[in-house]
């Protein structure tokens, strides 16, 4: 065997950076493909949780008015009691 046939066997450090490289880029991509979908998801469920929150915030302030306007009621049914055995 000649000379250069014997250099085509090895790898040489130029070819591995290149590899590498290439190598490198692919992985990089693929991550980011990853990422990019995930993030996705997540804005979506975290969409769907806010959603959800408003829902229930609502919810939480229709009962605290209804519970603010019962204590009304029941405070103005003592006073009335109140002005009722005061006037007897």
């Amino acid at each position: 065997m000649t000379e250069e046939n014997n250099k085509s066997k090895y790898i040489t450090e130029e070819h591995l950076d290149k590899r590498l490289g290439e190598q490198t880029q692919v992985i990089v991509e693929a991550v980011n493909s990853i990422m990019e979908k995930r993030t996705i998801e997540i804005r979506e469920e975290v969409k769907d949780v806010r959603k959800e929150l408003y829902i229930v915030r609502n919810e939480l302030v229709s009962e605290i008015k209804e519970v603010k306007e019962e204590l009304k009621r029941d405070i103005n049914n003592v006073q009335t009691l109140i002005d009722g055995y005061v006037k007897a």
